[in-house]
This record gives structure tokens, C-alpha cells and sequence, in this order.
């Protein structure tokens, strides 16, 4: 007798930005997606995100194999929000966890983007250069070959005039995500283009499966997403105020 081996999924989710985002993905397809682009309240609504991407799983009878997060860097709220999310399913659901980059998964989904746009590109040179604001005029950004290869390691990066200059003279950069738009006017250059991409799980999903197939998982126990940079919480100057005057 022959029976039909259940197709292998990973749950993604994508919480690093104003994006709150899951996915069922297989090696070929996304196969369930759910997005919401209203800002942050991802703690309201990744449980329920979650709940029906497992319901639509057991539905259709697929082998949930992994649970896969966007690691940063990020929203420091939203990024917490996912990880804890990702770390209870793993161990309720007894599942690996594979933590991302985000900057790579999307520039990993940027790159598709542009294929299915049909784009004539000089690959060999193309700069992809995932963006997420960081406020004022800072990014969390990296660059990467059109292969996928990092050239420049992820940071968080003041931009100005002189940022990427090094890399932007013989070579066309794609600069996208939630961060590029308001960068344009100090990037001045004749071969930048600027795109409001977002960040969401769905663009995990060949890193996702690389991890899988290489059992390059995340301790669920001791991960810590990836915030490039200290999280400093700022006190409320109503709070500090009252400690100098005193109340009548």
C-alpha cells in the first residue's frame, strides 16, 4: 500500500518591524500567509496569527517541522514579542527553532522580487541593501551580492552623504525596506534605487529550509535576538520632573 508523504512546513514568523507577519512555508511555495500593516500591536495579534496558521497545517495535514523566527535586527519590542512567541511553540510543540537575519532573509525575498519583475540587472555587480529604520537618519542595513554573499556584516549605520560611497561607483545598490525611503536625499546617486520593501516571514524561506537541511538551529532555552545595538529604555520626564518637585 502507498501513502502520500505529508509535505515537510516551517512556521515563520516576522515581528521585527511596524509588519506583524506569519507563514507557512514548504520548499516551493508559501503555502499560508498572514500579514498586518497597522502598526505595532504584534502582541495582540501574533497569537491568533499563529493559531490559525497551525489550524490551516493540521487542515491540510502538513509536517510541521520547524519554527523559524526573524532574529533581528529590529524593533526591540516587536523582536522580544517573536522570539518569546517562537521560543513557547518550540517547546510546546517539541520543534527546532531557526533564528534569522533578518537583512538577509529580506534581501533573500528582494532578489525574487526583482526577478519577477523581469528586470535586466548587471548581477554581477548589483548591490542589495536591506534598510530598517532606526529613527532620525539611522538604519540597520548590510549589503549583499546578488548571489546572496554578505559584503558588508550587518550594522546600524548613521547615514549621510559619504555613507556606501566606497561601493557605489561602478555598481548599481537597491536600497529598500522601511528604512530606505528617507535616505534618498543624502544618497544622491544616479544609480541608487530606493524601495519601500517590507520585512515579513515569508521572506525566510530559503534561509529557512538551509538551516533545516544543515541542523543549524537556536538553543530555545539561551537565544537572544540579535539588537545590533543596547536597548536603552527611556524614562518618562513626567517621572523624572516629580522627583525634583515636589507634588502639592
Amino acid at each position: 500500500m502507498c501513502t502520500e508523504k505529508a509535505t515537510e512546513a516551517i512556521l515563520a514568523i516576522d515581528t521585527a518591524t511596524e509588519v506583524c507577519s506569519v507563514a507557512l512555508l514548504s520548499r516551493e511555495a508559501i503555502l499560508y500567509e498572514k500579514v498586518n500593516q497597522e502598526g505595532l500591536n504584534h502582541a495582540a495579534l501574533i497569537m491568533g496569527f499563529c493559531r490559525e496558521a497551525l489550524d490551516f497545517a493540521q487542515d491540510q495535514k502538513l509536517h510541521l517541522v520547524a519554527i523559524a523566527v526573524n532574529g533581528g535586527p529590529g524593533s526591540y519590542t516587536g523582536l522580544r514579542i517573536g522570539a518569546s512567541f517562537a521560543k513557547g511553540l518550540c517547546f510546546g510543540k517539541h520543534l527546532p527553532l531557526i533564528a534569522l537575519s533578518g537583512l538577509c532573509a529580506m534581501a533573500s525575498g528582494y532578489r525574487k522580487h526583482l526577478l519577477e519583475q523581469k528586470e535586466e540587472l548587471p548581477q554581477s555587480k548589483a548591490l542589495l541593501c536591506p534598510m530598517i529604520d532606526a529613527r532620525r537618519m539611522e538604519v540597520y542595513c548590510a549589503l549583499y551580492d546578488f548571489d546572496g554573499n554578505e559584503v558588508a556584516a550587518p550594522q546600524a549605520e548613521i547615514i549621510t552623504q559619504e555613507s556606501f560611497s566606497q561601493y557605489s561607483q561602478d555598481r548599481k545598490i537597491y536600497f529598500f525596506g522601511n528604512g530606505a525611503l528617507k535616505c534618498r536625499e543624502a544618497l544622491q546617486s544616479p544609480i541608487a534605487h530606493f524601495e519601500a520593501f517590507p520585512s515579513l516571514a515569508r521572506h525566510l524561506q530559503e534561509l529557512a529550509f538551509d538551516a533545516y537541511d544543515q541542523e543549524r538551529f537556536a538553543d530555545v532555552a539561551y537565544w537572544v535576538p540579535n539588537y545590533i545595538k543596547p536597548y536603552m529604555a527611556l524614562k518618562s520626564k513626567n517621572k523624572v520632573l516629580s522627583r525634583i518637585i515636589p507634588q502639592q
